[in-house]
């Protein structure tokens, strides 16, 4: 009997000691949920104030100018700096591959991670040489312009009883590719005074072969008019000043009439253009334009060494006009 009196109590005291056990396991995991989220918002808020609010360190921007591209990505990944490419474009000072220039220049205090822009060379622009052998001085200049070369050194030759003027050597020589701008050195055997030849009979051949065919004479172009002719196919010359047989000096100038097809009531005139472009800047951009009846139509554009001379041939009907223009700017303009 006394057992039975001491169980009341001993049940009691079991329950307070779990009692007890759950209130301390709730509040352990109280506490650790605490720490837990507190934990991730101060990592969270970290993350936050480094990709937002905090302000990078500053390095300075090292000299990359004159390296080739490997060698100056790996001077500014040193850096903590990026490359990144603003620009190619080419130059004769500079090989191809390395920087030319930099921004931010050398020296300066940037963030880490900022891009360096940089412009970078392409090396030399090429360019076909010309073969000037034959020709007179005066073509050379004119073909060496054309092709964005120029005139280097000169030397004349005696001249030969009864043999024109004409280049003899040249270097680098024709076919040659070279870097645009280049001086091409030329012999030049002096022309005799009394050089003449027979003019040849050019009826009957094709408009296309003109430039054989002066060649081959010494001779050059003045103006082609081409005619409407009913018995001669479009593109066949029908006459030519001056005429077959006459006795001319080396490198006249002959004009040609050239079938237009059958007969019209207009002519259409072809002949050849020079312009003589002014001193100034290094390079000038040139521009023709004809106008005719059917509107505005430019039929050359480029950019040319300045004091250079250009020769083109234009074409179109009696009564047009051409205009040429120096960088945008009308300098001249002409009946065709």
């Amino acid at each position: 009997m006394p057992q039975f009196d001491h169980e009341p109590g001993t049940a009691g005291l079991q329950r307070q000691t779990h009692s007890l056990f759950f209130q301390l396991s709730k509040v352990a995991v109280l506490v650790f949920v605490c720490v837990m989220t507190g934990s991730f918002a101060a990592i969270f808020g970290y993350s936050v104030y480094q990709s937002y609010f905090q302000i990078p360190e500053e390095v300075a921007v090292p000299a990359i100018t004159g390296k080739d591209l490997a060698k100056a990505n790996e001077i500014l990944e040193k850096a903590y700096l990026k490359l990144a490419i603003q620009e190619s474009r080419h130059t004769n000072a500079h090989p191809e591959g390395v920087v030319i220039s930099q921004d931010p220049a050398a020296g300066r205090h940037v963030r880490r991670e900022r891009q360096i822009m940089a412009v970078v060379s392409l090396g030399p622009e090429l360019v076909d040489v010309p073969d000037l052998k034959g020709k007179t001085l005066r073509e050379a200049r004119i073909l060496l312009s054309n092709n964005r070369l120029r005139v280097g050194k000169v030397t004349f030759k005696e001249e030969k009883m009864g043999e024109p003027e004409q280049i003899l050597q040249q270097r680098p020589p024709g076919g040659e590719k070279v870097a645009k701008g280049r001086a091409i050195d030329l012999q030049v055997q002096k022309g005799s005074s009394s050089a003449t030849t027979r003019m040849p009979n050019w009826q009957g051949e094709p408009v296309y072969r003109v430039e054989d065919l002066l060649a081959s004479a010494h001779l050059s172009l003045g103006s082609v008019v081409w005619v409407f002719n009913d018995f001669a196919p479009r593109g066949e010359i029908v006459g030519q000043v001056p005429r077959k047989g006459d006795q001319v000096a080396f490198h006249s100038q002959v004009e040609l009439q050239v079938s237009a097809g059958p007969t019209q009531d207009r002519l259409f005139k072809q002949r050849r253009l020079s312009i003589a472009v002014p001193r100034g800047t290094r390079n000038q951009r040139v521009s023709v334009v004809l106008n005719s009846e059917a509107g505005a139509d430019r039929i050359f554009s480029g950019s040319t060494v300045s004091g250079d001379r250009l020769e083109l041939m234009v074409a179109g009907w009696t009564g047009s006009e051409v205009e040429v223009y120096f960088n945008d700017r009308l300098q001249r303009r002409e009946k065709l």
